[in-house]
């Protein structure tokens, strides 16, 4: 309703350029022409129907009521021009300028003709034409970015995706009148709303129709939908893996402080992962990686999405291998609630702007998701790569994942062993006398090498060159860094590591 509102108010003062940014352009203009058209203008002057048209690349201008044909006549009539006329986007600017008082004219997909010198003047040219006569010309597409001309004439609208509300209207109504209205209980209601949000209206409804079963809604189903809906998003994905913390070994500082998370006040519905984000920013800080101005624009938007939406977030940072993203992955299934995948470079387009709009439209596409509750889980190699002011947008710590210790290890070899059949009888964790420095990434590589190659562990173990030797200098370089200035992935507070040549590098927190 707050968009509808500040349509309204447009309409009212008579703007007469506005551009709606939307995710289902029919639902949209059926909306706006059911809430606010066909009312009187002044009270005692009777029922007056707003006239309103709707042009398209294909079918030209089309009349959406039947004032709005008579406006058509009336226009085409003023320049004796024909309907196929008005197919050609500035022809039918032009003609528009003819049309009568309070004319409300949808354009779908006007984001196409935005680097049009043409359709940009005739749009122009209609601007004190369309104010003196109260029309508007309502361009409506998935995102718009304006060129410089337009800036300061051109009202901008976004219309979020439905919300809570709107959908269980969307559920209930579906279920109305069917054999399954009997069986339709709030929790019922609840289950399906939390699995359709952050689709638009149209296939929330199509996911609806589809899961209907005599048994009942089909919960799973509609997820399943909305899984495959969100990945079609550009540089969005839904991790579909079944992991739990109890699947992974060690990191318990984390895993209590992420359960703080999910389980305290405001929740969030989903979790929002960016991986290895000091390549996502890549140039952000307007260095030579970057001259286009894109990872600078990614960088803005995202700084804005976090303040504007009060969003926390963490940034686990450490040596690759080390459970980072295993823990950002696995959190999403610990709260029951999606996690989204943010890939920033997969939404990188070749034409300009294109890349902005795709980010925006993802971001409103997590809003809508997670309900305005989104917790970000951003993993790092190197932090020192990261903005600091996106740093700080992380109100919730930087999290140092050191190498796991000896007591963390022989948890680690006990999942993995048992996952690939080395149990009991077998090997003993005390025989593993070999792993000092090994991450869990390596630990699990050395029991699947040996599962499929049907080789000793101890054999698979000679194949494995552990990040601690391979990277070592990074990794004191880490721990350099980290030391008294991030919070510990492994133990209480705040990391602590003594920098003395005594000190092998391969050996972790608690071997030192």
């Amino acid at each position: 309703m707050q968009f509808l509102e500040k349509f309204r108010r447009a309409r009212i003062v008579g703007t007469p350029l506005i551009a709606i940014a939307c995710p289902d352009p029919s639902a949209t203009m059926t909306r706006i022409q059911t809430e606010l058209f066909n009312t009187s203008a002044e009270p005692g002057q009777g029922r007056l129907e707003t006239p309103v048209i709707q042009w398209d690349i294909i079918d030209g201008w089309r009349m959406r009521n039947k004032a709005g044909q008579e406006a058509i006549e009336k226009a085409l009539d003023a320049l004796n021009a024909d309907q196929v006329q008005t197919i050609n986007p500035v022809e039918s600017l032009k003609i528009a300028a003819h049309l009568p008082e309070q004319t409300v004219l949808f354009m779908l997909n006007v984001h196409h003709f935005m680097d049009a010198p043409a359709f940009l003047q005739a749009l122009w040219n209609l601007r004190d034409n369309f104010k003196s006569k109260t029309c508007s010309v309502c361009m409506i597409g998935p995102e718009f970015t304006l060129p410089e001309q337009l800036h300061e004439d051109v009202f901008m609208l976004d219309e979020p995706l439905p919300d809570t509300a709107e959908l269980k209207r969307i559920v209930c109504g579906l279920i109305e009148g069917t054999e399954l209205e009997s069986d339709l209980d709030p929790n019922t209601v609840e289950a399906a709303t939390d699995a359709l949000r952050g689709l638009s209206a149209f296939p929330a409804e199509q996911s609806v129709a589809m899961n209907l079963r005599k048994i009942g809604l089909d919960i799973d189903g509609l997820w399943d939908r909305k899984r495959k809906l969100i990945s079609s998003t550009p540089g969005l994905r839904v991790y579909t893996g079944p992991e739990k913390f109890e699947a992974i070994g060690g990191c318990d500082q984390i895993k209590s402080f992420m359960r703080g998370v999910i389980n305290g006040k405001e929740a969030p519905n989903v979790i929002v992962f960016i991986d290895e984000g000091e390549k996502m920013f890549a140039g952000a800080s307007g260095d030579a990686n970057d001259s286009s101005g894109v990872s600078q624009d990614f960088l803005a938007t995202t700084l804005s999405y976090m303040e504007d939406n009060e969003c926390d977030g963490a940034i686990f940072v450490g040596p690759p291998g080390a459970a980072k993203s295993a823990i950002a992955k696995a959190t999403g299934n610990e709260a029951g609630v999606p996690t989204i995948m943010l890939d920033l470079g997969g939404m990188k387009g070749g034409l300009v702007g294109k890349s902005e709009q795709q980010l925006r439209a993802a971001y409103k596409v997590i809003t809508a998701v997670g309900g305005g509750k989104a917790f970000f889980v951003m993993t790092c190699n190197k932090i020192v790569e990261l903005p600091p002011e996106l740093r700080r947008r992380f109100t919730s710590g930087i999290f140092f994942f050191d190498l796991p210790s000896k007591e963390e290890r022989d948890i680690i070899w006990d999942i993995y062993m048992t996952k690939y059949g080395f149990g009991e009888g077998v090997y003993n964790i005390t025989d593993i006398n070999f792993d000092a420095g090994w991450t869990g990434a390596e630990i699990r590589n050395c029991c699947r090498m040996a599962y499929r190659q049907s080789i000793p562990i101890t054999q698979a173990a000679k194949y494995i060159v552990p990040v601690a030797k391979a990277a070592a200098t990074q990794i004191q370089s880490l721990r350099r860094q980290a030391s008294g200035a991030y919070l510990s992935a492994n133990e209480e507070g705040v990391y602590t590591w003594e920098d003395t040549s005594q000190v092998n590098v391969a050996a972790p927190h608690k071997e030192k």
